[in-house]
């Protein structure tokens, strides 16, 4: 399980980097919030236009894909686990029902509700923070024991490291190069040739022009602290599983007091880093266009190592007291 996480991770960053490498501008939020309404949206439609029978089927598709927060309802019913935030799940079919029609009809908003076509998207946003607000409050209501809480710290552990690897070598790494001076094209490339050879000259030109230095040391100045918080992350996910698999007291402790250790590292490290960089900045300043003097430090590591020097503390404790009861009897 640890392989498959790691390897997981790192063929995210290398698609993000790849992608952003080759400027495919899927990173806009609005984009990435209402792009499965979208997509689906435009599959319907084409479908309905294809005929009498791609027009059934559309709709059969259509209606299928809004009742499934209410066919996951009757689930939940009928296993007797009924709460009452799963009713949220009709006002969630409706609004997936709406939004898919409002991209097949994108018009319809001008016409009917005299609004901007802008607000399709409002749409999306708020049928997705919906969903989120189901799933979060319908997880709080899960009767949690030692087995299922190690799995779900996992899964929020690591779903934390795949939004920040997203946010870091997608937004991030995006805005850097977006910020690169170079040089600039008009129009659009006429082959996959051009639109590579336009690429090469861009960041040739950049390298001979200690840009793209810049940028590297731009982006490791701006997510050095995340890039340590995933690495530990990562650490403390193998712990978690090898807990799962086999608890040993003895174990547990060595390794969360070795991942003390390591936060304590990155944390010093991390700031070590930022500073390097800025004397970099301050000392090479006339081969740069335009640098960022920054103080960067994450709060979160030191709260990280804090509770993690707390639970060994606590585990430390624990042990002797049980050891001492063994003694005594």
């Amino acid at each position: 399980m640890k392989k498959k996480l790691t390897i997981f991770l790192i063929m995210e960053v290398l698609i993000l980097f790849i992608l952003n490498i080759f400027k495919a501008n899927i990173f806009n939020m609005k984009q990435i919030i209402f792009f499965p309404y979208y997509q689906i949206s435009n599959m319907l439609r084409i479908m309905s236009l294809s005929g009498n029978i791609g027009n059934i089927v559309s709709w059969a598709i259509y209606i299928l894909i809004s009742i499934i927060p209410i066919i996951l309802f009757i689930r939940i019913k009928k296993k007797n686990n009924l709460k009452n935030i799963d009713y949220l799940l009709f006002l969630i079919s409706l609004l997936i029902f709406s939004t898919i029609y409002l991209g097949i009809n994108p018009n319809i908003i001008e016409i009917i509700l005299k609004q901007n076509i802008s607000l399709q998207a409002s749409f999306s946003i708020i049928t997705n923070q919906l969903i989120l607000l189901y799933i979060i409050w319908r997880f709080l209501k899960i009767n949690i024991n030692r087995t299922n809480s190690i799995k779900y710290i996992i899964g929020i552990l690591f779903l934390t490291n795949v939004i920040a690897i997203i946010n870091i070598f997608g937004v991030s790494l995006k805005d850097n190069l977006n910020n690169m001076e170079t040089l600039n094209y008009y129009g659009n490339a006429m082959s996959i040739f051009e639109y590579l050879n336009r690429l090469k000259e861009k960041y040739m030109f950049a390298i001979e022009n200690y840009e793209l230095v810049r940028i590297m040391l731009d982006f490791i100045n701006n997510n050095i602290f995340n890039m340590v918080y995933i690495f530990l992350n990562m650490n403390l996910i193998y712990i978690l599983i090898d807990m799962e698999n086999e608890f040993n007291e003895n174990i547990v402790i060595t390794k969360l007091y070795s991942l003390k250790n390591k936060i304590k590292v990155g944390l010093l490290m991390s700031i070590f880093i930022n500073i390097i960089i800025n004397l970099v900045y301050i000392i090479f300043e006339k081969y740069f266009y335009n640098i960022t003097i920054k103080t960067n430090f994450n709060l979160e590591l030191l709260v990280y190592f804090l509770f993690i020097s707390l639970i060994v503390q606590y585990l430390i404790k624990v042990k002797e007291i049980k050891e001492e009861n063994e003694m005594f009897i």
